[in-house]
């Protein structure tokens, strides 16, 4: 995985990005320091990542990121588990 630096809710933090992952993933605390009070919508999922270790979730949220110049809205999973 590579990490670099990204805007998030125009806030730069380091994220990992793993071209290989099926989803997006943000600590719950990182939620709280990136936002106003956000709604988790949904219900929690139960994944296996690549190492087969366990990786609940609590919901989800949308996200707006920026890398350089390119801005995009995304899902990412909220977990307590990181």
């Amino acid at each position: 995985p590579l990490s670099i630096n990204v805007k998030v809710n125009d806030r730069v933090v380091d994220a990992v990005i793993d071209t290989g992952s099926a989803i997006s993933v943000v600590h719950r605390q990182m939620l709280r320091e990136l936002t106003k009070p956000t709604k988790i919508r949904g219900e929690g999922k139960f994944y296996l990542t690549a190492n087969n270790n366990e990786l609940r979730t609590i919901g989800s949220v949308d996200l707006r990121v920026k890398i350089k110049r390119v801005s995009t809205c995304i899902s990412a999973e909220v977990t307590n588990d990181l």
